[in-house]
């Protein structure tokens, strides 16, 4: 369990305030009484000055939330406290939120929307739920979100197995840390078996078997013996076509551009200058700031869809919320698993490593003739990761920033000022 503040961690120091932290997320948003957390703190033995000593833990815990500006807050409710948090504050919450948007998503068959809500969901988890809290209304709680992390992985893989993009190695830890759980082996057998390595497929189950006869004293479900059996066959209906889904991922073409701005008016020489630069035939990186208001997106989709025709192989376009009074900005990493996803690579053919996504990414534009705007970026630093290499791709940054560290690098400066007398008339 951790709090997390602007970045930084403020988990409460003591054991016991990190237990009441743990106790108010089990119930958030609902009053939890005092008599209530002072049993579960002292497990039914409290001391004599408990209620004091509550009043102080609750003080320490509410001097951490005070830095999330809204997030969270912990208030005296009728003989007890609430703490109140915003939808997305707490990851338990999001993970739940997320495990059932995948589930309806497989009833409606949208298995890739189901994967993406998922792994999204999983990629919240650090470690077992509660980790070193030891109060019963807790473990009771994280027994249940481990349950359902384990049931939403089974579910996820299934979906990606469907897919032909399962991870047979991630199958193989899984049975090794849940040997008793057979749908994993299901998986594995099935996973192993599409790979081409039947004679790894048919060890799985021998192994299954041999486990569940020295611990349990049974054989393997009828399930599993059914799936044994079409393996030893050969069953073609085992086996997914694989290039229907390259074909597919060969054929994405990305037009993620949003509308372009029907009055627009001015800025012609702006316009010319990156008019130019793609004229010039080398790679484009152009950094266009000015100051908020003054229509740096306006131009930056303007110019993308009057020349997008000259890049064939897709726009991508991302709004990196750099300056946005109401969220948080946009991380590389997601913009870059967004980009993926647009250029057509299954969820379950993403790399886990960041380094790797943005080294997959740069590969797919590498050879492409591909737009790319990067709007409201914050800095330098947070768009650079998202620029490609390519020779034939394009890119535009938007900020209120000056984003002198792309410009050290080669970026062409468009600085938007406010429009002349003539242009201010025109546009209105």
């Amino acid at each position: 369990m951790e709090l997390v503040v602007d970045g930084r961690a403020a988990t409460p120091a003591g054991s016991k305030p990190r237990a009441l932290l743990a106790l108010l997320l089990v119930r958030a948003n609902r009053i939890c009484e005092r008599d209530w957390l002072i049993e579960q703190l002292w497990a039914g033995r409290p001391p004599s000055g408990a209620p004091a000593t509550l009043r102080a833990y609750v003080y320490q815990v509410r001097k951490e939330l005070r830095g999330l500006d809204g997030g969270a807050a912990l208030r005296s409710r009728g003989g007890g406290y609430s703490l109140e948090a915003a939808s997305g504050t707490v990851d338990a919450h999001r993970f739940e939120a997320l495990s059932a948007e995948g589930r309806a998503a497989l009833r409606d068959g949208a298995t890739e929307k189901a994967v993406a809500a998922f792994r999204e969901g999983l990629g919240l988890w650090r470690g077992a739920a509660f980790a070193g809290v030891d109060v019963p209304a807790v473990r009771e709680r994280a027994r249940l979100l481990d349950g359902l992390r384990l049931d939403v992985t089974e579910q996820c893989l299934g979906a990606e197995l469907d897919l032909g993009a399962a991870d047979v190695s991630e199958l193989e830890h899984l049975t090794a840390a849940h040997p008793l759980r057979e749908g994993l082996w299901r998986l594995l057998m099935l996973g192993l078996y599409r790979s081409d390595r039947q004679a790894e497929a048919l060890d799985a189950y021998r192994r299954l078997q041999h486990l569940l006869d020295a611990e349990l004293g049974i054989a393997p479900s009828p399930e599993v013996e059914r799936l044994h059996r079409r393996i030893l066959d050969a069953d073609p209906g085992l086996q997914r076509p694989a290039s229907p889904r390259a074909e597919a991922t060969a054929r994405t073409v990305p037009r993620q551009l949003p509308a372009a701005p029907v009055h627009f008016t001015g800025r012609a020489a702006e316009l010319g200058e990156l008019d130019g630069l793609l004229d010039a035939g080398a790679a484009v990186v152009a950094a266009v700031s000015g100051t908020a208001g003054v229509g740096k997106t306006s131009f930056a989709v303007h110019w993308a869809h009057r020349v997008s025709g000259r890049f064939p192989d897709g726009q991508l376009y991302v709004n990196l919320r750099g300056f946005d009074p109401m969220g948080q900005p946009t991380e590389p990493g997601e913009a870059v698993r967004a980009f993926l996803s647009a250029l057509g690579v299954p969820p379950g053919s993403v790399p886990k490593e960041p380094d790797a996504q943005f080294g997959l990414y740069r590969s797919l534009v590498a050879d492409k003739r591909v737009l790319i705007v990067l709007d409201n970026a914050r800095d330098a630093a947070q768009a650079r990761p998202l620029l490609p290499g390519g020779p034939g791709t394009a890119a535009v940054v938007t900020s209120r920033d000056r984003l002198y560290g792309l410009l050290a690098q080669g970026a062409h400066p468009v600085e938007l000022r406010q429009l002349d007398a003539r242009e201010a008339g025109r546009f209105l």
